[in-house]
């Protein structure tokens, strides 16, 4: 099989070999008594940076995440794969998708691209409840969207999708760099349906001072020379 591939494609590949446990659960660096013996064959020199990355607790799903990223940024070289100084899968992709500032006069915005996307039609969102959290635990959530999350199991009850489609969602954001997730979990602690939003903390203020606005009692004017 090739990397990158749809993580349930990967699990069928597997399924028709005998193997139904999860990707998470197959190391890349096989020992030899392991259950499912798996051998990489890096072709391309961008290949070969990253294998030389590989460390003994990185997984499939690891692989391919980071291949997912690579085959994104296609113009990535080798050389700046090898001169980053880490080990593992893992810490490799988390390297690789900080976001980055560069240096430049212009707006700089962070988002994630689809290719030749039908249409951008989107969905009414509800943001119920809005959570700033820590860099570190933004971090996690954005790069493991489909791991269990204690944040989306503790709001469990605020996100929903109405008879018309209008959908109920988390707005968790990075209280430091501001960009934040949009998370309709629909009965899941992970975020199944969620779209990266940039400038996420700004939306939020913007909203809240627009409200506090809406909410000042007008003044009542004072006609001189007349009592009431």
């Amino acid at each position: 099989m090739d990397f990158p591939d749809d993580v349930y494609e990967i699990r069928e590949h597997l399924g028709c070999i005998g193997y139904t446990g999860w990707l998470a659960d197959v190391p890349v660096l096989t020992e030899e008594d392991a259950e499912l013996q798996v051998t990489i064959y890096p072709y391309s020199d961008l290949e070969k940076a990253v294998f030389s990355k590989a460390a003994k607790n990185d997984s499939l799903f690891d692989l391919n995440r980071l291949a997912k990223y690579l085959d994104r940024h296609s113009s990535m070289e080798s050389e700046f794969v090898r001169n980053i100084d880490v080990s593992g899968f893992q810490n490799l992709y988390l390297k690789l998708s900080e976001p980055k500032m560069p240096e430049t006069d212009k707006l700089v915005i962070h988002a994630k691209l689809a290719r030749k996307e039908y249409d951008f039609t989107p969905d009414a969102c509800i943001v119920e409840r809005t959570i700033p959290v820590s860099q570190a635990e933004f971090f996690n959530l954005r790069n493991n969207p489909l791991q269990d999350n204690s944040i989306i199991e503790k709001y469990y009850d605020d996100m929903y999708c109405d008879n018309d489609g209008t959908r109920h969602c988390l707005l968790v954001y990075d209280e430091k760099q501001g960009d934040g997730l949009l998370i309709d979990a629909q009965g899941a602690d992970y975020a199944r349906y969620a779209q990266y939003i940039p400038y996420a903390k700004l939306l939020v203020e913007q909203h809240e001072q627009k409200m506090e606005q809406t909410a000042e009692p007008e003044e009542t004017p004072e006609i001189s020379g007349i009592s009431m």
